[in-house]
């Protein structure tokens, strides 16, 4: 939710964030603005823009430091129960950063629906520091290249993708990619061919699937696109 002056975000405190840390807004449509924490006072986290952007409807919020997050909301709860009970195939877990995140969506799905499939979202740093353990209890992981490079360095990302889908091979699991993988198509028929390597890369690293999202939920070209 989202007001000329504040942005309200899903955290039971603040105690762990100083003024000085980083907070990234990250839209899929709209790129990322970065901020700094210049005061907290209660729940309020005054920051100082550092980049002026666009924010659109589901937009996420990472910290560089590990705060007091919800893992798994009443909605999230309600939203589990319904897939629990319509045996969906996959469930797509957002901003995973430890493998509790992962147990606890599994025991809320309960022994009846083992064969439904997890799959852990790696969005941020404190998510790329567990990914061991968060592999160990994941059915799948999807590397979300735009939200990491919110937080990141873009140089950095791409060696993050690598080590990531490197550990998924050696533990036998799949390594999903995502989003933007073919963002120019989403108003041009045809790739760019910064985009033809980039993909040509990541089959030669091993990756097992490519997500796409914008390019045909809102593309123009969601046939040529897949």
């Amino acid at each position: 939710f989202v007001t000329k002056d504040m942005i309200y975000v899903n955290l039971k405190d603040f105690s762990t964030i100083v003024p000085g840390d980083k907070i990234h807004i990250s839209d899929i449509n709209n790129g990322h603005i970065s901020l700094s924490a210049q005061k907290i006072v209660g729940s309020v986290i005054k920051c100082l823009i550092q980049n002026t952007g666009k924010i659109g409807s589901k937009a996420s919020v990472s910290l560089d430091v590990a705060a007091n997050t919800v893992l798994i909301t009443d909605e999230d709860k309600e939203a589990i129960e319904f897939c629990a009970q319509e045996r969906i195939t996959f469930i797509f877990v957002p901003f995973v950063e430890q493998a509790d995140v992962v147990n606890e969506v599994r025991n809320l799905l309960g022994k009846e629906t083992k064969n439904m499939l997890v799959v852990a979202k790696i969005e941020n740093s404190i998510g790329v520091y567990n990914i061991d353990s968060v592999i160990e209890t994941s059915d799948a992981i999807l590397i979300s290249r735009v939200a990491l490079a919110s937080e990141l360095p873009p140089e950095k990302v791409i060696v993050i993708q690598k080590m990531i889908i490197g550990k998924c091979n050696r533990k036998g699991i799949p390594s999903i990619l995502a989003p933007s993988v073919l963002a120019t198509m989403a108003t041009n028929p045809v790739p760019s061919n910064a985009e033809i390597a980039d993909i040509t890369n990541a089959i030669t690293d091993g990756v097992d699937c490519f997500l796409l999202s914008r390019e045909t939920a809102l593309g123009k070209y969601p046939v040529q696109s897949i």
